[in-house]
Order: structure tokens, then C-alpha cells, then sequence
């Protein structure tokens, strides 16, 4: 026997009769729900950051200087997904920020991994650099 509460699936045990069977279906659903088995029964939508596991910066041997930067990290579940990119500039600072947005429901739990290239805009003059991605901070040189 199992129950299904909008889309996710929660196994109760059989017993004898009627109400211990409802009983127990209902008690195995609350231990399914609050030790994890399912998604909040109540999220909301909600604008968040990625979460940001590596940038690597990357200088190209051309004229005018060419930068772009590799952006790993993931989504935490199956409800969200990229938002929007936004960089700006202030001298030699780079900062990038990647949201995500995730809509209420119900979610499977995987994380999904999310590799994007962003090109660094403007010129590049010899000099140190520094590239904020999130909460991840990155130094590069350019020669």
C-alpha cells in the first residue's frame, strides 16, 4: 500500500484493519515528510544566488586581450533554475552574479550541475585584475 501527496510517492505499511491501516498511513506519511523523503509541502517561489563551486579565469594570447571566465556550480534541486547573468565593471573589479529562481511545488532532490563561459567586457590593459563571481573571488594578471 502507498500514498501519493501531489506528486510524491510515500510507502505506508498494511495492517489488519481499516483505521490502523489509516492510522498508520497517515504516521508513516508525517515520518516520510519530516525525515526528507519529500519536498517542503509549502515552498514558496524565491530568487536565490548559484551556488558557485569553481571559476577559472582565462587570458587569450590575442590583440585586443580577450578574458573569459569558467563558471562551475550547480542547482540544488529539480524546481530551479537560471535566473539571469549580470556583470559590471569598476576599474580593474569584475563582478558577476548568477541568480537562480525556483518555483513552489513540489521538487526532486538532485543536484544538477551548471558549467557557464562569461567574456569579461572591455579592455584589458597590463595590470592586476580582480573577478568576483558570486561569492567566489578570483585574481588574475594580465600581461
Amino acid at each position: 500500500m502507498s500514498a501519493s501527496v501531489a506528486g510524491c510517492f510515500c510507502p505506508v505499511s498494511p495492517s489488519a484493519s481499516a483505521g490502523r491501516r489509516l492510522r498508520r498511513g497517515w504516521l508513516g506519511l508525517a515520518l516520510t515528510l519530516s525525515l526528507g523523503g519529500c519536498d517542503n509541502l509549502s515552498s514558496p517561489s524565491a530568487d536565490g544566488l548559484l551556488p558557485i563551486d569553481e571559476v577559472a579565469v582565462h587570458v587569450a594570447d590575442s590583440s585586443p586581450v580577450q578574458v573569459s571566465a569558467q563558471v562551475v556550480g550547480y542547482l540544488p534541486d529539480g524546481c530551479t533554475s537560471l535566473s539571469e547573468l549580470t556583470q559590471n565593471r569598476v576599474g580593474n573589479s569584475f563582478n558577476i552574479v548568477i541568480t537562480t529562481r525556483r518555483s513552489g511545488g513540489y521538487c526532486v532532490q538532485v543536484i544538477e550541475a551548471v558549467e557557464k563561459w562569461v567574456t569579461l567586457k572591455g579592455s584589458f590593459p597590463p595590470g592586476d585584475y580582480l573577478l568576483r563571481v558570486n561569492d567566489l573571488v578570483r585574481r588574475f594578471r594580465v600581461d
